[in-house]
This record gives structure tokens, C-alpha cells and sequence, in this order.
């Protein structure tokens, strides 16, 4: 990570006593009762963090950033704060400099943040595993710092995970859609999330759309597929089905594989999309309809044209509004933000806190080819999130398909290049206190969480 990309907390730390009330405060409504810090202790390890991040000259080192964060950690951990919640409480940062800055927060300041949450992470699980209990170590909390700016967060909400030009392109085409009254026909492969799609166009058309009525054509008996697309009728209301389209009223029926329709029942299709009237089997009237209607198929569309397997006439009424989804292996930069959606979801089912990927890990989710797609990576996700024991899902946690023939040491090895030793870390971390205290070994141990003498003896030790 460049670690210019840290320059726009600038803002908040000109105002850091202000950005440390309104933090606390964050941290207060969101963790409630379960917030296990003491006010002093809050101030005391965020305002020396955030001091050191002032210093450009801590800044422009990788070392000194991470000894920074480490210290934080390292006097929270002695204080007996668990690491999900120091987790959840960096988390909450993001939230707290949005209401500090309001309209005048930057994208540079988010990202910035967003950057932050990350080192952060990495540098207080390393401080936890290596000094602190190994059972605060441990997922203890159904948290989970998600490292969103606000507006990709948005976006998940909305439905459409990912910052890819293709589901950017996709999200744009569901809004359009959303604001007219016309058709809709989603292409693209198996598990690319075609049904999602067509649920953001339902929800995005507003409330007075209620009704979301999914359907699998494949699975319909193609006897039985009028009926209930259309209904039934048998001489009374109370035998009478009044079928799919009716049920929908008012909103969205949702058509998975239209092409596994027979053409008889694609005749008829044409006929109510024009005329917005379905006639139930054995009826001898129409019944108007206000349904939006949204099919989708993974299949190509040429091919199925020239077998007879989708009428002309059918595709010319989505023709205007066909939107295609790329399937997962052209669209890499969605894979990140879509684990992360995922491990929100199936972290708090297991009641677990899990903050992240190790780097070996996210190599392999990225560099698969994923032929499932994003059904595939939910399906891996969930895998690791029920496999994996600690706070970091790592590359045994992963499906053992996905990790076949990769050497998990050499991949270790290969990303703990760049990191210090522990030796390494703990000098860089005593001698950034020391020197933000003008040598001051009394207040230095302090911040640290530990006793005059034993600075002294780690000081003696370690040949500082």
C-alpha cells in the first residue's frame, strides 16, 4: 500500500479532539453495553495514535505506521479489551469522521480511512497473536470492519456487490429500467446473479412495486407451465388458481430461464406482454394485468434462436432492454468487495468475527476461475467461514478444489518477505514511543500498558 494514500486524515487529525468525542460516541451507540473500554484508555490509545499519524515523518515509513498501530493495540490488549471489539471500534471511525466533516469529508479522506482499517487489522491481530491471550485472539464478537467507503457500502445495500465498469454499467442499466414500465431480460451465465439483478430493478421501482414473484421455468412441468403462469379455472371463485402473473400483481414476476418455456407458451407470453390481459386455462375471459415482467437465460441467445427454442417475436419485446451480466473471471475487482459482503453474512450467522483474507488466501479467490461464479466464491466463503478457527480466513480454510496443487509455506513465505520479525516490530514500537515522548521512559511504558522496569528490561534486551 503507498502509504501516501494515509495523507487525507489530515482533516481529522487538525481535529482530533473533536473526531475523538464524536468516535466514542459512534463506538457507544453502536456497541452499547457490550463496549468493554474505559473513556481514558479510548482517548489515551486513539489520540496517541492519531498524534504519531501526524507526523509526516512516521508517515512516509511503513515501519513507523505499523509501530503505531502496534502500540495501540499492544495498551488495549493489556488493558483487557478483546480484538473484535478493537476491530469493531476502528470500524467505527469511518462513521464518526463523516459526522465531524459532513459535506466537507473528501474522497481522499474515505479512502484514506479505508486504507487505515486495513493496516490497522493487519497490525493489531499480529500484536494479539504474538503478545496478547490467544482466546482474545479468538472470534469472540459477531463483528465484522468491513472496508467500504460509504458509497460502496450503499451499493451492497442496494443489492449489486461489486466496483467493477461492468456492474457499474449494470447498476446504471437496473435504474433506468427501475424508472420506466418496460420488460426486461437479463443474460449471462449460471451464479453471475441475474436473480439480484432483477430484484434491485423491483426495488428500485419503489414501493407501490410490492409484490417480487420468482419463478424457475425449467422446473415448471411444461403441461402444467400455463396454468401457472396464467391460471386456472374450474366454474367456481373458490376452485379457481388465479396463477403467477395475478399473484405479481402490481409488481415483478421474475422468469429464470425463459428460453426452458415451450414456444406454445411463448405464443401466449407475446400475447399478454402486448395486451397486459392473461386468459386462465379454461376460461372464456381476460383478466388485466399490472405486472413488469423480468426473464433471464444463461444461454446464448444466437443459438437458441436458430434451434427454434426462442420465438423472434418474444425477444423483440426485451430487444430495447436486455442487460448482460460478465461472468466473475472478467470482472476480478468485484471479487474482493464480494467476499467481504460474504463474510458480513455468514460471520454473523456463526456468530464469529472474522476482519479479513490473508494475502495467500485473496492470491487463490482471485486468480480462480470460478465456473459457478458468484454463487461459486458465496459457496467457498461460507466453506471457510465454517472451517476456519481464527480471526483471518487462511488458505486451508479455503475449499480444498480451489487450493489443489498451491504451496501454502511458499505462499506464507513469499508475503511475510515484507514483514519485520517480531524482534523487528517491537524495536520499531519502542522506539517510535520513545521519541514521541522526547525519551520519556516513564510516560513511554505507560502507553505501552507495562511496568517502568520492564521497559527497561526489554530496552536491555533488545540493545536499544
Amino acid at each position: 500500500m503507498n502509504l501516501g494514500e494515509l495523507s487525507g486524515l489530515s482533516p481529522l487529525v487538525a481535529r482530533r479532539g473533536e473526531y475523538l468525542e464524536v468516535w466514542r460516541g459512534v463506538c457507544a451507540a453502536e456497541l452499547g453495553d457490550a463496549l468493554e473500554i474505559e473513556q481514558k484508555d479510548f482517548d489515551g490509545a486513539f489520540e496517541s495514535e492519531l498524534e504519531r499519524l501526524a507526523d509526516p515523518e512516521v508517515v512516509r515509513s511503513s515501519g513507523r505506521v505499523d509501530a503505531a498501530l502496534q502500540a495501540t493495540a499492544t495498551c488495549l490488549a493489556r488493558r483487557g479489551v478483546p480484538l473484535s471489539q478493537l476491530l469493531a471500534i476502528s470500524a467505527c471511525g469511518t462513521a464518526a469522521a463523516e459526522r465531524v466533516l459532513g459535506s466537507a469529508i473528501t474522497p481522499d479522506t474515505l479512502s484514506a480511512l479505508s486504507n487505515l482499517a486495513a493496516l490497522r487489522a493487519r497490525a493489531y491481530v499480529r500484536v494479539y497473536r504474538d503478545h496478547g491471550d490467544p482466546e482474545r485472539a479468538r472470534c469472540a464478537q459477531p463483528l465484522i470492519p468491513l472496508r467500504r467507503d460509504g458509497a460502496e457500502a450503499g451499493r451492497a445495500r442496494a443489492g449489486l456487490v461489486g466496483r467493477s465498469a461492468a456492474i457499474e454499467a449494470a447498476r446504471e442499466a437496473a435504474e433506468l429500467s427501475a424508472k420506466s414500465r418496460r420488460d426486461v431480460l437479463i443474460t449471462g451465465e449460471d451464479g453471475v446473479g441475474k436473480e439480484t439483478l432483477a430484484r434491485l430493478i423491483h426495488d428500485l421501482a419503489g414501493e407501490d412495486r410490492a409484490a417480487f414473484v420468482p419463478v424457475n421455468c425449467a422446473a415448471v412441468p411444461t403441461n402444467l407451465a400455463q396454468s401457472e403462469l396464467f391460471g386456472h379455472s374450474r366454474g367456481s371463485a373458490a376452485a379457481d388458481y388465479p396463477g403467477l402473473f395475478r399473484a405479481a400483481q402490481g409488481g415483478t414476476l421474475f422468469l429464470r430461464e425463459l428460453t426452458a418455456l415451450s414456444p406454445e407458451v411463448q405464443a401466449q407470453l407475446v400475447r399478454v406482454l402486448d395486451d397486459r390481459r392473461v386468459r386462465p386455462v379454461a376460461g372464456s375471459a381476460d383478466v388485466a394485468v399490472d405486472v413488469r415482467v423480468v426473464a433471464s437465460t444463461s444461454r446464448d441467445i444466437d443459438g437458441v434462436l436458430s434451434r427454434g427454442e426462442l420465438r423472434p417475436d418474444l425477444l423483440a419485446k426485451f430487444r430495447s432492454s436486455t442487460i448482460g451480466l460478465a461472468p466473475l473471471r472478467e470482472r476480478t475487482d468485484d471479487i474482493e468487495p464480494l467476499v467481504e459482503h460474504f463474510l458480513s453474512t455468514f460471520c454473523h450467522r456463526r456468530c464469529g468475527c472474522i476482519w479479513g483474507v490473508s494475502q495467500s488466501a485473496l492470491d487463490v479467490l482471485l486468480a480462480a476461475p470460478w465456473p459457478g461464479n458468484v454463487r461459486e466464491l458465496r459457496n467457498a466463503i461460507e466453506h471457510a467461514v465454517t472451517t476456519g478457527e481464527g480471526g483471518l480466513i487462511e488458505l486451508g480454510d479455503l475449499p480444498p478444489v480451489l487450493t489443489r496443487g498451491v504451496e501454502p509455506r511458499a505462499a506464507r513465505d513469499a508475503n511475510a518477505s515484507d514483514l519485520p520479525s517480531l524482534a523487528e516490530a517491537e524495536i520499531q514500537l519502542i522506539r517510535t514511543t520513545l521519541g514521541h515522548f522526547n525519551g520519556n521512559k516513564v510516560r513511554a511504558a505507560m502507553s505501552l500498558g507495562i511496568s517502568r522496569h520492564k521497559l527497561y528490561d526489554r530496552l536491555r534486551k533488545l540493545g536499544i
